[in-house]
């Protein structure tokens, strides 16, 4: 592969990472398996910086996505959001979610009103 190649295809994949586009289709875009487009990483310093760069990108259009629809008054769904971006880059609470609260443990102290407690169940009589 010559190196004008390898940067018309540097090019294409830093356009595609900022469409969004995650490793896998942009190897589907570029008409190659992952395992082609890990071999061209390997071989072409130019390819392997364009697609750092495009993981960059990528994660940059995500992430926006939620920030652009409430500056345009939409109510997105920040729970699917928030899974997609767990998905595609890590698990979360990575990225300034906030933590889990503690689980609290409660105990009831309801008083005795003197009756016999009800049966229930299929041998209740009833």
């Amino acid at each position: 592969m010559t190196q004008a190649e390898a940067e018309r295809i540097a090019a294409h994949v830093l356009e595609l990472g900022r469409e969004g586009r995650g490793r896998a289709e942009i190897a589907a875009a570029l008409e190659l398996s992952l395992g082609r487009l890990r071999t061209l990483e390997d071989e072409q310093p130019a390819i392997a910086l364009a697609l750092r760069r495009a993981a960059t990108e990528a994660q940059g259009w995500w992430e926006a996505l939620q920030r652009e629809a409430l500056m345009a008054g939409a109510r997105p769904a920040a729970g699917a959001w928030r899974e997609a971006m767990a998905w595609r880059f890590g698990a979360p609470g990575r990225a300034g979610t906030a933590p889990e609260p503690p689980r609290v443990r409660v105990r009831y102290e309801i008083p005795d009103n003197g009756k016999e407690p009800r049966r229930r169940g299929p041998d209740a009589g009833w």
